[in-house]
């Protein structure tokens, strides 16, 4: 409500540029600590090879999206252990188990339901498989073309 250029509006503005570096600093210390963690863990990690600056421009999901800072974290793990990316198509769909890829087979935001198999499993349990099973295959197809 502060008037502008008034005294009170600098402060106010001071008092919130303090508070946007406060979180700042706290999100990157917790993406240090986090990626710290995984790379000591573990010695490779598979993501999907998601276009996030196309994904930013949805309106629905671009502040939540920004503020998670996917970005950072990827470039934070990319230098304390190997990455490697996986195309992400159908892997909300394709079966962990048999292999069929089918739209029906996602039930619901949680529930994968294979109805070929009949596998059932949390949706982003079977995701994850998923984008681990391609990411294997492609490291094994890479050091074999080597």
């Amino acid at each position: 409500r502060a008037k502008k250029g008034s005294n009170n509006r600098e402060k106010i503005i001071k008092k919130l540029q303090k508070l946007y570096l406060k979180r700042t600093r706290q999100r990157l210390d917790f993406l240090h600590k986090l990626t710290t963690d995984l790379g000591n863990k573990y010695e490779t990690i598979y993501l999907e090879n998601l276009s996030v600056s196309k994904m930013i421009q949805d309106k629905k999901f671009s502040k939540g999206i920004s503020d998670i800072a996917w970005y950072k974290f990827e470039e934070l793990l990319k230098y304390k252990t190997q990455v490697i990316k996986v195309n992400p198509a159908y892997t909300s769909q394709e079966c962990s188990n048999c292999g069929y890829i089918n739209k029906k087979n996602r039930k619901s935001q949680s529930q994968f339901n294979c109805l070929k198999c009949n596998y059932k499993e949390n949706a982003d349990l079977n995701a994850s498989k998923i984008i681990l099973k391609r990411g294997r295959a492609d490291l094994y197809n890479a050091k074999v073309n080597q």
